[in-house]
């Protein structure tokens, strides 16, 4: 398994606490961890080069710590860049071997946004427009309907951020919660209304439901 040894210098744009943390996190130092987050929570959500302490955590193959952070409610999906949000931490345990660590991981999303490696062939339809296919696919297992990506996507989010009016209301038909909101707390309806991922027939589909409902 390989190994995984911090040669950390202190990034200048970091307070003192917040780099302990990473060094901390980094070096399997719970006490240190435990003691740095519960004086202060949001010093799991500095970050270096996008990567939070978890992701130091999980590279340097520490499962106690990443349970730790994660128990006290980090959440990666805060970065400023989304490639380094949940979907990052898997590969990081899978590159390492650490099958102590991706359990944790999935554990946590499936609490968090029902994550299920299984989305995929869904989420195809859906960005091609398919809907005679869609419609076969959650007939066939309609868990899909409600199961999340690496990111939190259900199937209703991608049929909103890929505008299709139609399959919007075929997935709310068959139970997708309006409500569900993505690693990153988005609902659908906040996508809808996004000046970037919106637009106002999805804005349209989204609100009519919520009226009826």
């Amino acid at each position: 398994m390989p190994k995984f040894k911090p040669n950390m210098s202190k990034s200048p744009a970091l307070q003192d606490d917040a780099w302990q943390l990473f060094v901390a996190a980094a070096h399997g130092d719970a006490t240190i961890v435990e003691r740095l987050i519960a004086a202060d929570p949001e010093l799991m959500h500095h970050q270096i080069w996008y990567e939070f302490p978890i992701h130091f955590a999980v590279r340097a193959g520490h499962p106690n710590i990443v349970h730790m952070l994660l128990e006290a409610g980090t959440n990666p999906a805060r970065s400023n860049f989304t490639c380094s949000s949940w979907q990052s931490l898997l590969p990081l345990a899978d590159d390492r071997g650490r099958d102590d660590i991706r359990p944790i991981l999935v554990a946590e999303m499936q609490k968090r946004f029902n994550y299920c490696p299984d989305y995929k062939p869904l989420w195809d339809v859906i960005s091609k427009n398919d809907f005679d296919e869609v419609s076969a696919l959650i007939s066939r297992d309609s868990r899909l309907v409600n199961i999340g990506d690496e990111h939190g996507n259900r199937a209703i989010h991608w049929a909103v951020l890929a505008r299709r009016i139609p399959i919007i209301q075929l997935l709310l038909d068959a139970g997708a919660d309006i409500n569900a909101r993505r690693a990153d707390l988005q609902s659908p309806a906040h996508i809808s209304t996004s000046v970037t991922t919106g637009s106002e027939r999805s804005m349209r589909a989204i609100r009519k439901r919520n009226l009826i409902r």
